[in-house]
């Protein structure tokens, strides 16, 4: 007896994508015995590189379905006339409009890593670091006409009991993990979505939180912040756009020695009572109302290679993190 498998497109362009795409074809080739097979990957189109933008590259998905030997389809409007069963979207890069989601009879699933409805929108993970959450998690929904807005079908959550702990966690290393979950998740409950098994639980509009689009511009240090601020602030901004600030390398910035960007890549918080370089100290309610200190630790000067911050002190002996706080509320 045949049987009768789930067909489903796949939606999704970068490489945090790639692991749901991965453990759905696993799920596709179990012995021939598998539940659903994927009919087509959709992702953007490739996207040109280079310093004249001569060299069209791949997304990390398109590379990972031709290796797969998936057939992968660029743009939206390759979809029409196709039939299937169900679209799954993991961060494709493009709100999907009303007559993609009408094609499916099972709608559109989508692996989001937030607790919706916090943090909908297109920042989730940057958002729940730079508020300095204690726990964070994925939510699978159907999705509808409104921005991460549809019924919930599955929910994970994780906190620091189980998980890195948000407060050492860059927004990078949290993507990774919250997609691979995400994965995880929806290959354990697919099964049943499909056979009509789970009941959709609405949002709670009422509690629902919202996130931007990051611009490089974000990523830009406020130091008027207390350290634990810009310590989130550093780890939201890694990869991109990343913290930055402008300092001058000379003793007087002029029209040919003008500020540079310096990017920070890494800090931490610390308990020491003493203010040195690299560092600065304020009472912090949430860490036990101890002294703490911001520690600069890895480094990038416009120009330059990524360099720990204490080689990065060698080069430059008159840069004094003390000086920007002060500056900043002077």
């Amino acid at each position: 007896m045949s049987i009768v498998k789930c067909k489903i497109i796949f939606f999704g362009t970068p490489n945090f994508a790639v692991p749901t795409l991965e453990a759905l074809n696993e799920a596709s080739a179990r012995g021939g015995q598998g539940f659903l097979s994927i009919k087509a990957v959709v992702t953007q189109p490739d996207k040109a590189v280079g310093r004249h933008h001569s060299q069209p590259i791949p997304s990390p998905v398109k590379q990972a379905a031709q290796a797969l030997n998936l057939p992968v389809l660029e743009g939206l409007d390759s979809l029409r006339g196709i039939e299937a069963d169900l679209g799954i979207v993991v961060a494709f890069g493009e709100i999907l409009p009303q007559w993609i989601i009408d094609i499916f009879p099972l709608g559109i699933v989508n692996i989001h890593p937030s607790l919706l409805p916090k943090y909908r929108g297109t920042s989730p993970i940057q958002g729940a670091i730079l508020n300095q959450e204690k726990e964070t998690g994925v939510t699978i929904i159907k999705l509808d006409d409104e921005m991460d807005h549809g019924p919930i079908l599955a929910q994970q959550t994780v906190g620091a009991e189980n998980f890195l702990p948000l407060r050492e966690t860059t927004a990078g290393e949290l993507y990774d993990k919250l997609f691979q979950m995400g994965a995880d998740l929806l290959i354990k409950i697919l099964p049943d979505y499909i056979a009509g098994k789970i009941e959709l639980k609405p949002q709670d509009d009422s509690l629902a939180t919202f996130t931007k689009k990051l611009s490089k511009e974000d990523g830009k240090i406020d130091w008027t912040k207390s350290p634990a601020e810009i310590a989130a602030h550093v780890r939201a901004m890694n990869p991109w756009p990343g913290a930055w600030t402008m300092w001058s390398p000379f003793a007087k910035a002029s029209e040919d020695k003008k500020e540079k960007r310096l990017i920070v890549w890494k800090a931490s918080l610390k308990r020491h009572p003493e203010l040195v370089s690299g560092s600065i100290s304020e009472k912090d309610p949430d860490i036990r109302q101890d002294d703490v200190e911001l520690c600069l630790e890895e480094v990038q000067l416009e120009g330059k290679k990524k360099m720990a911050f204490t080689e990065f002190c060698k080069g430059h002996p008159d840069f004094k993190l003390s000086n920007l706080f002060s500056n900043a509320k002077s």
